[in-house]
């Protein structure tokens, strides 16, 4: 009999023991154990004979417990998951070192102030398992590691954390670039932190970059407009300077003051930029702090003293700056006043 033969037949064997012990569940009490199963001879999780033992292993603990009377079973709602003795306990080493699972059938378990309905939990803390994660999913075959479904009014997965709700990894290439066949609704963080969305499938289908370093971000529209600098004395905020006509050269504006409330990670910047009693013909440009002129103008005027005023939205230079520049060969005021921002 060779050795496929031999794993065929155990496997047999497990699920004939299998309906045998849920055949004596069914006709006790049941209550509450613990059970502890032990896997070294086979380390690697994949390897037929290891499952087998395992299975069998578990199999063998639960139908000694019927024996006695003692199955694990659902627990009453609001069981404190941490007790190690309400748990039906696995642990083994291979590719996780240590895992526990706590089976809850339709019952609940809280975790402090979090506590949820489920078929299964998984938990891991102070006070139960120094483990740091509650559920872990692997899979090399073409699957997921974790598959989250809900109906009608019920969601696939929540996701809750005091430092993340979720973590995605950055790995590989950027999706457009890559050769192998991706579905609609794929999500990938690549290896430079850009966050891409999939909205056609294909090879490798059509993506759309949600987010990552070169990025502008989401745009943040204030409740009012608020004025971060105005080069007349008189105007607010009087504190900031220089107050005085800009000639002919570039100078820096600092778009958090006036308690703007952009931040300093500011990474464009959503402008009305207004040109006031321009000595002669003229233009103003607006471009990102610290690159200086730009070539291009952002408003005109054609008549000595002429206000002016324009939208503009401009990247935002280190610190949320922009350059503003005026030519033509006079000098003018201007006012920079803060629509939104891009973060």
């Amino acid at each position: 009999m060779n050795s496929e033969t031999k794993i065929q037949e155990l496997e047999a064997k497990v699920e004939e023991l299998t309906a045998l012990v849920e055949q004596m569940a069914s006709a006790r009490t049941p209550n509450v154990v613990a059970a502890s199963i032990t896997e070294e001879a086979e380390p690697t999780r994949s390897s037929r004979r290891g499952m087998l033992k395992l299975a069998g292993a578990a199999a063998v603990g639960a139908a000694a417990a019927a024996a006695t009377g003692a199955l694990p079973a659902a627990a009453t709602n609001g069981i404190n998951i941490a007790d190690p003795t309400l748990a039906v306990r696995n642990d083994y080493t291979g590719n996780v070192a240590q895992a526990a699972f706590l089976f809850q059938a339709g019952s609940q378990f809280a975790n402090g102030a979090a506590a949820f309905d489920c078929a299964l939990a998984g938990w891991s803390g102070t006070g139960g398992s120094n483990l740091p994660h509650g559920v872990y999913g692997y899979t090399n075959n073409g699957g997921f590691g974790v598959v989250g479904s809900g109906e009608g009014s019920s969601s696939g997965v929540l996701a809750r954390g005091s430092r993340s709700n979720m973590q995605l990894t950055s790995a590989g290439t950027a999706a457009p670039t890559r050769t192998i066949a991706y579905l609609k609704g794929d999500i990938i963080n690549d290896v430079d932190g850009d966050l891409w969305f999939c909205v056609a499938a294909g090879t490798p289908g059509t993506w759309r970059k949600l987010a990552g370093p070169s990025t502008a971000g989401s745009l943040q529209l204030l409740a009012a407009p608020k004025r971060v600098y105005s080069s007349r004395a008189a105007d607010e905020p009087v504190a900031v300077g220089p107050k005085t006509p800009l000639s002919a050269g570039t100078r820096t504006i600092d778009c958090k003051q006036g308690s703007s409330g952009v931040p300093a990670g500011a990474t464009g910047l959503v402008l009305n930029v207004t040109a006031i009693a321009g000595s002669v013909n003229g233009y103003l440009s607006v471009s990102p702090g610290a690159s200086g002129f730009s070539g291009t103008s952002t408003l005109n005027w054609t008549a000595n003293g002429a206000v002016v005023a324009n939208g503009v939205t401009v990247g935002a230079g280190a610190g949320a700056t922009i350059d503003v520049t005026i030519g033509g060969g006079g000098t003018a005021d201007f006012i920079v006043d803060v629509m939104g921002f891009y973060a």
